[in-house]
């Protein structure tokens, strides 16, 4: 009898944040069907996914909240030409949370300022007083949440109850897909202005940055990519000049930074759908993370380096010797004179 396959992580992790109401390339409108699909399942009023912050140097006073929503145009319109967004309660608390929460109730409320209270006021006014709010904290600094509103507070929770993983899974797939979106965006805006870039990272581009980012040597990304050393400085060199930037460090930060390094906007369709697969080290040297103190390589390194360095202070010590004695005996022989 042929055994059953086993399955692998990427299986188990697909399977556990698979959904049924739309998938990565669903055009908006399929993706808005879906979410309405959803809020008629758990018979909910009202739903809305913000993109709260691009990444580590986009903050919404710069750029306002990206979004995909049911609230009333009476209520959404205002909110995001006033600014609301920046007083509101659930956006402070997303910032400072991964855990899901409930907002509305007045122990919410109790710590904010009114002027932050009088946001959610506002918003109870067009029928979304009570929510449920998903986090979701993208790995480039990027910050999103997943509302659903209900006029009853109680309704809420029992109709919530028991589809965690299922919301979670929806959450996280709304704020990639919306996230790439921005991405291209923001970066069509700044090429626009001048600001932008018009660089395309290559595949192995990529991996030398990131390992780069790791603190990684030159030599040591070329052991671990199979590369030489100059090999990897001349990709890096590139990268520079694509980039405009004086370093690799400055490089890595700005590729980070406008979402090139990670797969985002001016990185290549068929390589930023690609897995991120980092190649197997050599089995002959284990890095444990960034440090390579623990390696038995490297602790041969430096013991060649401390006998290296005791042998030139004995050097030293013995130099001081001889100068000493050659300045008594230069006096003595003064003296006799």
């Amino acid at each position: 009898m042929k055994k059953n396959k086993r399955p692998t992580r990427d299986d188990l992790i697909h399977s556990w944040l698979d959904h049924p109401y739309f998938h990565m390339r669903s055009t908006e409108e399929e993706v808005m069907e879906g979410l309405h699909n959803l809020i008629r399942d758990l018979n909910l009023d009202h739903f809305a996914f913000f993109l709260v912050r691009v990444s580590h140097d986009r903050t919404p006073v710069l750029r306002p909240p990206s979004t995909l929503t049911s609230y009333p145009r009476e209520w959404i319109n205002p909110y995001l030409r006033r600014h609301y967004y920046l007083a509101d309660p659930v956006f402070h608390e997303v910032r400072w949370s991964n855990r899901p929460f409930y907002w509305g109730s007045e122990q919410f409320l109790k710590p904010f300022s009114t002027r932050q209270k009088k946001v959610l006021e506002d918003a109870g006014k067009h029928g979304l007083r009570y929510g449920l709010a998903v986090p979701v904290h993208g790995c480039m600094g990027s910050i999103g949440v997943f509302n659903l509103v209900d006029e009853d507070p109680e309704w809420l929770r029992r109709s919530t109850q028991g589809h965690h993983r299922r919301l979670y899974a929806v959450a996280l797939d709304l704020h990639e897909l919306l996230l790439h979106r921005v991405l291209e965006i923001v970066q069509k805006e700044e090429m626009a202005q001048g600001k932008g870039n018009s660089y395309v990272l290559t595949y192995r581009e990529r991996e030398c940055l990131l390992w780069t980012m790791e603190g990684y040597s030159a030599k040591d990304v070329g052991r671990v990519l199979g590369l030489k050393g100059a090999s990897v400085e001349r990709y890096l060199s590139n990268l520079n000049t694509k980039m405009g930037c004086g370093n690799k460090f400055a490089s890595a930060i700005r590729g980070y930074r406008n979402g090139t390094l990670l797969g985002g906007a001016g990185f290549p369709d068929h390589i930023r759908r690609r897995k991120t697969k980092f190649p197997p080290l050599p089995p002959k040297r284990r890095i444990a993370g960034p440090a390579m103190g623990n390696t038995l390589e490297w602790q041969e390194r430096r013991k060649k380096i401390r006998e290296q360095e005791k042998k030139l202070r004995q050097k030293a010590l013995e130099k001081e010797k001889e100068m000493k004695r050659q300045n008594g005996k230069g006096k003595k022989n003064g003296k006799g004179e």
